[in-house]
């Protein structure tokens, strides 16, 4: 069972209807702070709807929920992000703006990352929006190699703003196995999230 994790903006519960067409059990979302008004509003909602709601912070210092980090705003400091944290979800290692090398690419991330964030058990993240050229594919390519080599968990997610930039289940997995073909790899992905609930 997939869930998603996006980014609203009041539209909450578009996003769950949207979530139920593409027959997830879940979503997950993320926000840049939250008041004790707005989870007590979530979990009446979710008993409403009949929908588990995860949440979610781009933040180390959360403690209900799931932590997220785009490790693109911080590259640079990658190794150090990754060495103090614990059970964070990593992702945005393929927007580096560092030119590739002649005979591999530069993803963002390399075995040394690998084997910390599995020591540290933290999870890599693949967030299909950022996705958008040849290039950025090819680096997620290599470092799923090394996601996989290294045994680390990984989770595939859409940070959609709008509930139409969601993708299904079957969309996700077709993506996964096209790019790895690694069936077990892209089920894992698809799933993890779900292994939370």
């Amino acid at each position: 069972m997939h869930i998603d994790i996006v980014r609203p903006s009041g539209n909450e519960v578009d996003f769950i209807k949207q979530s139920k067409r593409l027959g997830n059990k879940g979503i997950s979302f993320v926000y840049d702070s939250i008041s004790k008004d707005k989870i007590s509003s979530l979990i009446n909602l979710e008993k409403e709807e009949k929908f588990h709601i995860i949440l979610s912070k781009e933040s180390f210092g959360f403690d209900n929920g799931l932590r997220i980090f785009d490790i693109s705003l911080e590259l640079d400091k990658s190794r150090n992000l990754i060495e103090k944290s614990t059970n964070v979800i990593f992702f945005g290692f393929e927007n580096s703006k560092n030119k590739d090398f002649n005979k591999q690419r530069n993803a963002g991330a390399n075995h040394i990352l690998f084997k910390i964030m599995k020591e540290r058990g933290n999870i890599f993240g693949i967030c299909t929006k950022y996705l958008i050229s040849k290039e950025r594919i090819s680096r997620l390519r290599q470092n799923l190699y090394l996601c996989n080599k290294y045994d680390v968990d990984c989770c595939i997610f859409s940070y959609a703003n709008d509930p139409l930039e969601m993708r299904n289940e079957d969309e996700l997995f077709s993506f996964l196995i096209t790019i790895t073909k690694n069936p077990k790899l892209s089920k894992r992905a698809i799933s993890f999230i779900s292994t939370l609930i």
